[in-house]
């Protein structure tokens, strides 16, 4: 699968923790919020990575750890898990919005949720809200 980080990072410190933990190498395209006229919650960024991918916005699968980039996400017509990394309750509402959300953050992750999930929208065509 063709990889993206769209962060609202500058590129200089992606590249240096992607090269650090290396893994720069399986991303396709790395696309900073400095790159775009707005940041997220606005869908710029998703937008230009899936430009740069050349994928449709409602082919990608967006995994976003903040309120704002599931805003941004749905913004751009893109499906999106939400595993937030602030875990106060309530949740800010945006991350309702998300397709699968992981209220709990890495806690309650569950990446076998998110292959069912994957393998009824792409025979169905479906999304089911968790």
């Amino acid at each position: 699968f063709p990889l993206a980080i769209a962060s609202g990072s500058p590129v200089i410190v992606l590249e240096k923790l992607l090269k650090n933990l290396n893994i720069l190498n399986y991303f396709n395209v790395i696309v900073s919020s400095e790159e775009v006229n707005k940041g997220k919650p606005a869908p710029d960024i998703f937008l230009k990575a899936a430009e740069q991918l050349k994928i449709s916005p409602k082919n990608i699968l967006v995994l976003e750890d903040s309120y704002q980039g599931v805003e941004a996400a749905k913004s751009a017509s893109m499906n999106c898990i939400a595993i937030p990394y602030l875990l106060d309750k309530p949740l800010p509402l945006a991350f309702f919005k998300a397709d699968i959300l992981f209220e709990s953050g890495m806690e309650e992750f569950d990446a076998e949720q998110i292959i069912l999930w994957i393998d009824n929208k792409m025979r169905f065509g479906v999304s089911s809200h968790s």
